[in-house]
């Protein structure tokens, strides 16, 4: 009946076959089936609940592969690939917050500017300094007025730069948790595909992402050695040494 659909293109009653043959005996002929039936489902679905339930599917019929001794890399990749779905979302949210503490900052120091100077006119008119005029009593109290909606603005952008860091630490803090998850799952599919060189690529993102730069260097190392004329791989290399020395360097102009 499975195979049926599956050549009617009925998808979901393939689904619902193969599911139901893996509960009466776990089969990787089945499991594959099922597998590839649930990504052609994902294909034609839009609603976000329905594409995170049947992305978890798919983990599961990978999981029971891996169970049944079917490790080939393509099963990982799928799971990175829908671990990396999972994700997206967090990392969009983080860019746009970071959006916020770039205004929220920059706000912060325009206004910050317009305090002083305000305040330093507003000292000057009130305390007479300079030539005595009629209007320096009204030229006090608009530098007080101009002083005193800076401060309101410095005191609203910083309000709402503290509310976009402590939304950004949450969410790297989840993010953090799908990164360590791509990352396993990264270095269980290498223990059967030692050299699959996009698992292999995908982890060092995934050291990086968890700033696990020692690691991604060392990853990067044992890829050369196993191909040392990967000119892909030395060039990773590379970049990987020229991120590391950015880094340093930043850390040492936060110290001065």
């Amino acid at each position: 009946e499975g195979a049926k659909a599956w050549q009617e293109e009925d998808f979901t009653l393939a689904k619902q076959e193969f599911d139901l043959a893996l509960r009466v005996k776990k089969d990787t002929t089945a499991a594959q089936n099922a597998l590839y039936a649930t990504i052609n489902l994902l294909n034609d679905v839009d609603d976000d609940a329905e594409i995170k339930a049947l992305q978890d599917e798919v983990v599961k019929y990978a999981k029971v592969l891996f169970s049944l001794g079917k490790n080939d890399a393509v099963y990982y990749k799928q799971l990175l690939f829908y671990a990396s779905q999972g994700v997206t979302d967090i990392e969009s949210s983080i860019d746009e917050l970071g959006y916020e503490v770039r205004e929220s900052e920059n706000t912060i120091e325009r206004s910050s500017k317009t305090v002083e100077s305000s305040k330093e006119r507003y000292e000057y008119y009130a305390t007479g300094g300079g030539r005595r005029t009629s209007n320096s009593s009204t030229r006090a109290k608009q530098a007080k007025a101009e002083m005193e909606e800076a401060q309101a603005e410095v005191d609203a952008a910083q309000a709402k730069l503290d509310a976009a860091k402590t939304k950004i630490a949450a969410l790297e803090t989840e993010a953090k948790k799908f990164y360590q998850e791509s990352l396993d799952i990264c270095v269980e599919g290498l223990k059967y595909n030692a050299d699959d060189a996009d698992l292999s690529r995908s982890m060092i993102i995934y050291y990086l992402k968890l700033d696990k730069m020692d690691e991604a260097i060392a990853s990067a190392k044992a890829n050369i050695a196993k191909d040392p004329q990967d000119a892909a791989a030395s060039l990773l290399l590379a970049q990987l040494y020229d991120q590391a020395t950015d880094m340093s360097e930043e850390v040492e102009h936060k110290d001065k």
